[in-house]
């Protein structure tokens, strides 16, 4: 079997072949099992949202069916949105209410049925309501993650 290597990721190290065609058999697909004891498996530049073989297919896929991804790197999960334009109808245009809808937060299936068949203003009303909702109960997350993301901002100016 010949490991596949795109456009030049790998240092030229015979061990890092190895490495890589073991970890295609353990379907080890974002290669975090590699070794990497040279120090020097990734190139320094090297993009894995941009150049993992893996990334790019899913990517590929997700273009024919008209999805775009945002990123998607090994230490996350993909960033991606479906239905927007749908959403958006739904709700009269509300941009607000529609990614309330595309993120899960207003869940179409939880909407009192009265509104299914009611102006869209009302529909949008409900979406940003669920919305508001969703930033209380989770108002101490979000205002710790704020608090994680200044110390960062002013360690990285300090």
């Amino acid at each position: 079997m010949t490991p596949y290597v795109p456009g030049g990721a790998f240092d030229p190290y015979v061990d890092a072949f190895h490495d890589e065609a073991d970890s295609i058999r353990s379907r080890d697909i974002f290669a975090l099992q590699a070794d990497d004891t040279s120090g020097h498996f990734f190139r320094q530049d090297y993009d894995e949202g941009n150049e993992n073989p893996f990334v790019l297919f899913l990517k590929k896929q997700a273009e024919d069916v008209g999805v775009e991804f945002s990123y998607w790197y090994a230490s996350s999960s993909p960033s991606y949105e479906i239905g927007r334009e749908e959403a958006e109808a739904i709700v009269g245009g509300d941009a607000n209410a529609a990614g309330a809808i595309v993120r899960g937060i207003a869940v179409l299936a939880d909407m009192p049925k009265e509104l299914r068949t009611a102006p869209a203003e009302g529909r949008a009303a409900w979406a940003n309501a669920c919305h508001a909702k969703w930033l209380e109960e989770n108002k101490d997350f979000i205002d710790g993650l704020d608090a994680i993301i200044a110390r960062t901002a002013e360690g990285a100016t300090a």
